[in-house]
Protein backbone atom coordinates (compact mmCIF):
# COMPACT_ATOMS: atom_id res chain seq x y z
CA UNK A 1 0.00 0.00 0.00
CA UNK A 2 2.82 2.42 0.91
CA UNK A 3 4.98 1.48 -2.14
CA UNK A 4 2.24 2.06 -4.78
CA UNK A 5 1.00 5.71 -2.75
CA UNK A 6 4.96 6.69 -3.09
CA UNK A 7 5.70 5.34 -6.58
CA UNK A 8 2.51 7.27 -7.68
CA UNK A 9 3.35 10.52 -5.82
CA UNK A 10 -0.55 9.88 -3.75
CA UNK A 11 -0.89 11.91 -0.64
CA UNK A 12 -2.34 9.53 1.07
CA UNK A 13 -2.65 5.89 1.66
CA UNK A 14 -4.97 3.85 4.15
CA UNK A 15 -6.17 0.44 5.08
CA UNK A 16 -9.19 -0.71 6.49
CA UNK A 17 -9.28 -4.24 7.13
CA UNK A 18 -12.77 -6.27 8.13
CA UNK A 19 -12.79 -6.72 12.19
CA UNK A 20 -15.45 -8.96 13.84
CA UNK A 21 -18.17 -7.01 13.69
CA UNK A 22 -18.08 -6.50 10.37
CA UNK A 23 -16.96 -3.15 10.06
CA UNK A 24 -14.14 -2.16 8.68
CA UNK A 25 -11.49 -0.53 10.79
CA UNK A 26 -8.00 0.79 10.60
CA UNK A 27 -6.25 1.47 14.14
CA UNK A 28 -10.11 1.17 15.88
CA UNK A 29 -11.28 3.91 13.66
CA UNK A 30 -14.23 2.44 11.70
CA UNK A 31 -14.96 3.64 8.13
CA UNK A 32 -18.25 4.65 6.90
CA UNK A 33 -20.41 2.28 5.99
CA UNK A 34 -21.38 4.05 3.21
CA UNK A 35 -17.99 3.19 1.42
CA UNK A 36 -17.74 -0.42 2.62
CA UNK A 37 -21.24 -0.82 0.74
CA UNK A 38 -20.19 1.47 -2.11
CA UNK A 39 -16.60 -1.01 -2.61
CA UNK A 40 -18.96 -4.25 -1.16
CA UNK A 41 -20.67 -3.80 -4.53
CA UNK A 42 -18.61 -2.45 -6.79
CA UNK A 43 -15.25 -5.51 -7.63
CA UNK A 44 -12.67 -2.88 -8.51
CA UNK A 45 -12.04 0.83 -7.58
CA UNK A 46 -14.12 3.03 -7.43
CA UNK A 47 -14.06 7.03 -7.36
CA UNK A 48 -14.27 8.82 -3.97
CA UNK A 49 -14.92 12.61 -2.74
CA UNK A 50 -14.31 11.11 0.85
CA UNK A 51 -12.17 13.90 3.09
CA UNK A 52 -8.48 13.13 1.70
CA UNK A 53 -9.50 9.69 -0.23
CA UNK A 54 -10.08 10.01 -4.00
CA UNK A 55 -10.00 6.37 -4.82
CA UNK A 56 -10.83 3.23 -2.87
CA UNK A 57 -9.87 -0.40 -3.95
CA UNK A 58 -11.72 -3.11 -2.75
CA UNK A 59 -9.84 -6.43 -1.05
CA UNK A 60 -12.04 -9.29 -1.86
CA UNK A 61 -10.75 -13.28 -1.24
CA UNK A 62 -12.96 -14.95 -3.28
CA UNK A 63 -16.51 -13.21 -2.55
CA UNK A 64 -16.02 -11.83 0.70
CA UNK A 65 -14.93 -8.17 0.75
CA UNK A 66 -11.63 -8.64 3.37
CA UNK A 67 -10.02 -5.15 3.31
CA UNK A 68 -10.35 -1.30 1.47
CA UNK A 69 -7.52 0.76 0.20
CA UNK A 70 -8.18 4.53 0.06
CA UNK A 71 -6.11 6.24 -2.11
CA UNK A 72 -5.15 10.06 -1.95
CA UNK A 73 -4.63 12.55 -4.86
CA UNK A 74 -1.46 12.62 -6.19
CA UNK A 75 0.77 15.00 -4.12
CA UNK A 76 0.09 17.83 -6.81
CA UNK A 77 -3.35 17.83 -6.76
CA UNK A 78 -4.49 15.65 -9.78
CA UNK A 79 -6.69 12.71 -9.91
CA UNK A 80 -5.18 9.21 -10.15
CA UNK A 81 -5.54 8.33 -13.88
CA UNK A 82 -7.00 5.10 -15.31
CA UNK A 83 -3.81 3.14 -15.57
CA UNK A 84 -3.08 3.71 -12.26
CA UNK A 85 -6.33 2.36 -10.90
CA UNK A 86 -5.74 -0.38 -12.82
CA UNK A 87 -2.34 -1.09 -11.46
CA UNK A 88 -3.95 -0.32 -7.73
CA UNK A 89 -6.46 -3.08 -8.88
CA UNK A 90 -4.11 -5.77 -9.34
CA UNK A 91 -2.07 -5.10 -6.33
CA UNK A 92 -5.54 -5.55 -4.53
CA UNK A 93 -6.62 -8.73 -6.24
CA UNK A 94 -2.94 -9.89 -5.15
CA UNK A 95 -3.26 -9.10 -1.69
CA UNK A 96 -6.94 -10.82 -2.14
CA UNK A 97 -5.31 -13.84 -2.63
CA UNK A 98 -2.87 -13.72 -0.24
CA UNK A 99 -5.64 -13.35 2.38
CA UNK A 100 -7.60 -16.75 0.54
CA UNK A 101 -3.65 -18.30 1.40
CA UNK A 102 -4.22 -17.46 4.78
CA UNK A 103 -7.83 -18.55 5.50
CA UNK A 104 -6.80 -21.89 3.90
CA UNK A 105 -3.62 -21.64 5.87
CA UNK A 106 -6.11 -20.98 9.01
CA UNK A 107 -8.45 -23.96 8.30
CA UNK A 108 -5.87 -26.57 7.96
CA UNK A 109 -4.38 -25.57 10.91
CA UNK A 110 -7.88 -26.03 12.81
CA UNK A 111 -8.32 -29.33 10.84
CA UNK A 112 -5.19 -30.66 12.20
CA UNK A 113 -5.77 -29.39 15.77
CA UNK A 114 -9.53 -31.03 15.76
CA UNK A 115 -7.57 -34.41 14.26
CA UNK A 116 -5.54 -34.38 17.35
CA UNK A 117 -8.31 -34.09 19.65
CA UNK A 118 -10.77 -36.89 18.13
CA UNK A 119 -7.47 -38.90 18.03
CA UNK A 120 -6.94 -38.71 21.72
CA UNK A 121 -10.48 -38.92 22.34
CA UNK A 122 -10.50 -41.82 20.85
CA UNK A 123 -7.50 -43.57 22.32
CA UNK A 124 -9.43 -42.49 25.62
CA UNK A 125 -12.65 -44.07 24.74
CA UNK A 126 -10.95 -47.01 24.13
CA UNK A 127 -8.85 -47.49 27.23
CA UNK A 128 -11.99 -46.81 28.91
CA UNK A 129 -13.40 -49.48 27.16
CA UNK A 130 -10.87 -51.99 27.60
CA UNK A 131 -11.03 -50.97 31.46
CA UNK A 132 -15.04 -51.51 31.63
CA UNK A 133 -14.70 -54.95 29.97
CA UNK A 134 -12.02 -55.66 32.32
CA UNK A 135 -14.38 -54.86 35.41
CA UNK A 136 -17.39 -56.64 34.15
CA UNK A 137 -18.28 -60.19 34.96
CA UNK A 138 -19.10 -62.54 32.49
CA UNK A 139 -22.95 -62.71 31.02
CA UNK A 140 -23.74 -66.17 30.76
Amino acid sequence: MREPMQAYGLSSAALYQRVASGEFQRDGKALTSAIALQLAGARGPVPLHEGDAVLGVPVFAVTRLEAIVLYGAHTGGEDIDPDEAASLEGLARAAGTAYDHLETLRAERDAARWQRVADRQSRELAALRERCALLSPPQG
